[in-house]
C-alpha cells in the first residue's frame, strides 16, 4: 500500500479553482437559449403549415 501513496502524489499547491456562478451563469444562458429557440419554432410552426398548405388536424 506504501508504493500507491507514492506512486499518485496529492498536489495540494496551487490546485485548479472553479467558479461555481461562472458555472451556474453558463447553465443557465444554455437553458434560456434554448426555451428561445423552442418559442420561436413554436411561433412559426403555423406560418410555415400554411406555406405548405397543410392544416393543424
Amino acid at each position: 500500500m506504501a508504493s500507491v501513496a507514492a506512486e499518485f502524489p496529492v498536489v495540494t499547491s496551487k490546485t485548479a479553482t472553479v467558479n461555481p456562478w461562472l458555472i451556474a451563469t453558463t447553465v443557465t444562458l444554455a437553458t434560456f437559449m434554448e426555451l428561445l429557440d423552442t418559442a420561436i419554432a413554436n411561433v412559426s410552426l403555423p406560418h410555415i403549415a400554411g406555406g405548405l398548405a397543410t392544416s393543424s388536424q
